[in-house]
């Protein structure tokens, strides 16, 4: 399907996030488009999705909801991108979506460490790693030394402003999801 006539029509997009859920097995790690960042979850079956999720009080919990509801008006797309690494076996989907529902109502949240992907690559792969976090750790680094190369400050504290908010821990964890 199209990407683009998904941006524009609402039906298009709907189709392709049922045809998603059809292909849904348990323990598939789902990234759910926002526009500049995405938001990651593991299918727990019978149409329900088990993500890190902010919550009212302005932290974050571990929740069980429907994969509508975290589909909102956006697209989703199964992304089981560490299937076949080296080293990086998917755990049997029971064992996955037990590993989930082992955290339900747990909170906490860290950019650089304990986002909603080190969630799901966790539950998936036992190896607690987000792309997104990495991608925004380069870019702190980029700017950082392109403001001081060019004496440009201010674009030198951004990066290292945006590093500190990371908290600056962005080596993969293996084991528990802490």
């Amino acid at each position: 399907m199209d990407f683009f006539r998904e941006l524009v029509n609402p039906g298009a997009r709907r189709r392709y996030n049922e045809a998603v859920l059809f292909r849904c097995e348990e323990g598939d790690l789902l990234q759910f488009h926002r526009g500049l960042y995405s938001h990651w979850g593991v299918y727990a079956g019978d149409g329900k999705v088990i993500h890190l999720v902010g919550d009212n009080s302005g932290s974050a919990k571990v929740r069980e909801d429907w994969f509508w509801d975290v589909v909102e008006n956006g697209r989703v797309d199964i992304k089981n991108r560490l299937d076949g690494f080296p080293g990086k076996d998917p755990l049997p989907g029971r064992e996955i979506v037990e590993r989930a529902r082992s955290k339900l109502g747990e909170a906490g949240y860290s950019l650089g460490n304990k986002n909603c992907e080190h969630f799901a690559t966790w539950c998936r792969y036992d190896t607690a790693i987000s792309g997104q976090a990495l991608m925004a750790y380069t870019a702190s680094a980029g700017l950082t030394t392109a403001g001081l190369a060019t004496g440009a400050l201010p674009v030198a504290a951004v990066g290292v402003g945006l590093a500190a908010l990371m908290k600056t821990q962005l080596v993969a964890s293996t084991g528990s999801f802490n």
